[in-house]
């Protein structure tokens, strides 16, 4: 844990360094949604949904986009998994002479984790924090809504996701 809290301090640290150099422009940017197909571990695959923020560019390319996802999977026909995720992502955005923007990034996530059986079995919980790996690309689909396609790492899992993000303001 000590591994990983001065992980993030450095990251952090690094990221106020080289935003103190060119102007961060950051703010609520976007509001969006997306699917996705999930690895649940042991029970299979599981269909997510989640919503997603672009909250701006700490330097220019390298861009803020926290989510949520959720999911919840029965199996063996009484067994039932949950798991709620709050992703803090960033992504470097690459600079490409297209419409279509291809991204990469990482990021920290605060995972909660329930399952459990029939009331005659258990059931238990658990909340942790994951490191996130991501790639993808975003392409404007209108003047109003710009569209995205992203494969997730995501601690022992991944998923696939598509999603839509409705820029706010001008």
């Amino acid at each position: 844990m000590k591994r990983f809290m001065g992980l993030t301090a450095a990251v952090l640290g690094l990221v106020s360094v080289v935003s103190g150099a060119q102007a961060a422009d950051i703010g609520f940017k976007g509001i969006g949604g997306h699917l996705a197909i999930s690895d649940t571990g042991g029970a299979g695959s599981a269909i997510a949904f989640g919503a997603n923020a672009d909250m701006g560019e700490f330097i220019p390319h390298l861009a803020f986009h926290p989510s949520v996802t959720y999911w919840s999977k029965t199996y063996h026909s009484d067994w039932k998994i949950t798991q709620v995720r709050l992703n803090g992502d960033v992504r470097y955005e690459f600079s490409v002479n297209s419409r279509i923007t291809p991204y990469a990034g990482g990021g920290l996530a605060l995972v909660h984790l329930s399952w459990g059986g029939p009331a005659y079995y258990y059931s238990a919980s658990g909340t942790g924090a994951e490191i996130n790996l991501l790639g993808g690309a975003s392409v404007p689909l209108s003047g109003k809504v710009d569209g995205f396609s992203e494969l997730r790492i995501e601690g022992g899992g991944f998923n696939i996701s598509v999603g839509a993000t409705m820029p706010l303001g001008s």
